[in-house]
């Protein structure tokens, strides 16, 4: 698949646009690659970092792509499921996540929280799909509470402690974003006795042909700059939190720093029945098939829901996809129906929370990339901008499909 030169000077001028205006997004990069991983389209526009206007963004400065990680530690756990070593129903065993098999319910607010037994197990299923009972802190006011009454931290400060808090609903009984995919990545670790920087590099990274793509290290020299907006808009250069300057513990919830092109490799795989744009295979076909069903179709409502801000100044009030019916399958959102820009029935796509995005649609071979640095998540503008590339991207590929078509007639 290959765009003309007229949609490619669309989606530049879109990108250019948004970094140029008053309060714009700093530096943004949008990607896209077809099933076999060719280029459909890549661009850069703004700079690295407010604090030095004058480095603009490349294609391969480095991300923190946070919740990105999510989609990695769940390849990770379903490859060693496809080799008997997981299960995806049988209770979490005790003796690799005390943790998890013994995490109480909590109930009320700071100064009168209850604690009580669950009645149900925890499964990996449950922590791929967000139904095990946890919670984040920053979009769950009852685990706020509980981390401030119990210093214990939050999911920033790259300690275990962070995500180690209760859980607020019974599990398998109600659907909410949460900490339970960092519990697989320690799962996958308890089970391999390696690292998941380790399992990464050896059962993922490497086979893919990934390069830039870790738990920090020497990516730091090429990390872009974390920016914030206030109340009025205003953007401005923040701090990255510990779970990137110095972290305790491999986060498989969001832990990793990366290149738009090495996550491409990956979700390449992901619209390619398993299989890179190498010709290495990282999942079985029917694995791949399993992970785009979806697994909560009981909790249709719940994903209908905004997801709550308990962070204002992390988080806005998200509710991706509108009016779109939506289904969850192993970590990642399904649209159930096509979507307006051209994305079609049952693509998948995440995101992380420095507004970053992920798409792949299996339909139409495609999967994309939206790389910014921007606080609270759910950036309006950076949400703006992706639509109209994305809009773009297919208009230019129906396109070209057309013409295509009609050289044969």
């Amino acid at each position: 698949m290959s765009l003309s030169s007229v949609t490619k000077t669309k989606i530049d001028n879109i990108l250019k646009a948004a970094t140029e205006q008053k309060n714009g997004i700093p530096g943004i990069i949008y990607a896209a690659v077809d099933r076999k991983g060719n280029t459909i389209y890549e661009g850069a526009a703004g700079v690295k970092s407010l604090k030095n206007p004058d480095e603009k963004l490349t294609l391969d400065t480095v991300f923190w792509i946070a919740s990105f990680t999510k989609l990695v530690t769940t390849i990770a756990a379903l490859q060693l499921v496809e080799q008997g070593k997981l299960s995806l129903d049988a209770p979490i065993d005790p003796q690799i996540l005390p943790e998890v098999t013994n995490a109480k319910l909590v109930e009320g607010q700071k100064g009168s929280l209850t604690y009580h037994e669950p009645k149900n197990k925890i499964t990996l299923k449950l922590l791929l799909t967000h139904t095990a009972g946890f919670a984040y802190t920053v979009f769950n006011h009852t685990i706020r509470e509980w981390a401030e009454e119990t210093n214990a931290g939050d999911e920033f400060t790259g300690k275990p402690e962070g995500i180690s808090g209760p859980l607020v609903f019974e599990p398998g009984e109600d659907w909410q974003y949460a900490i339970g995919i960092d519990w697989a990545g320690a799962l996958v670790e308890g089970v391999t006795g390696k690292t998941l920087s380790e399992y990464f590099k050896d059962h993922i990274f490497q086979p893919l042909g990934l390069t830039s793509t870790d738990f920090g290290g020497p990516l730091h020299e090429k990390l872009a700059g974390l920016h914030s907006r206030d109340e009025e808009g205003n953007l401005v250069p923040r701090d990255y939190p510990a779970i990137v300057r110095n972290p305790l513990f491999f986060s498989g919830g969001a832990g990793l720093l990366s290149i738009a092109s090495d996550y491409l490799k990956i979700l390449t795989a992901l619209i390619n029945d398993g299989v890179g744009a190498n010709g290495t295979r990282i999942l079985k076909s029917e694995t791949v098939e399993l992970m785009f069903q979806d697994a909560v179709p009981q909790f249709s409502k719940r994903l209908n829901d905004p997801i709550p801000a308990a962070r204002a100044d992390h988080t806005n009030v998200v509710n991706m996809l509108p009016g779109v019916e939506k289904g969850w399958g192993l970590s990642f959102l399904l649209n159930k129906a096509p979507l307006p820009t051209g994305r079609g029935a049952y693509s998948a796509f995440w995101a992380g929370i420095a507004n970053c995005y992920w798409t792949a649609d299996r339909e139409n071979g495609v999967a994309s990339v939206v790389f910014t640095q921007i606080f609270p998540f759910s950036d309006p503008l950076v949400l703006d901008t992706w639509t109209k590339a994305e809009f773009e991207l297919y208009q230019g590929l129906n396109a070209a499909s057309s013409l295509q078509d009609s050289a044969f007639v």
